[in-house]
């Protein structure tokens, strides 16, 4: 796992992901442990619910993003929470 650098006084930041017109804005980061399922909710009402191991790994942060759902012209995305496994089986 790759985690972030500390910043000190004056730092310039680190990179989260590379955005242009393709992937957009970031709307949400999610720490997930390997198991359970992701939410995603769009504006428009479309909502679809997928298991983590699904969702292909990235190794870098310099990456360009994996894409989960396919949104209709004007749609994006308004949420994405991580459901446990253990929330799933209550």
């Amino acid at each position: 796992m790759k985690f972030y650098r500390l910043q000190r006084r004056g730092g310039q930041g680190v990179i989260n992901i590379r955005r242009n017109e393709r992937n957009g804005s970031v709307i949400g980061v999610c720490y997930v442990n390997g198991d359970g399922d992701l939410i995603l909710v769009t504006e428009q009402g479309k909502l679809i619910r997928l298991p983590v191991e699904q969702v292909r790994l990235t190794t870098t942060r310099d990456s360009m993003g994996v894409r989960l759902i396919d949104l209709e012209e004007g749609d994006r995305v308004a949420d994405i929470t991580w459901v446990s496994a253990e929330e799933n089986d209550e």
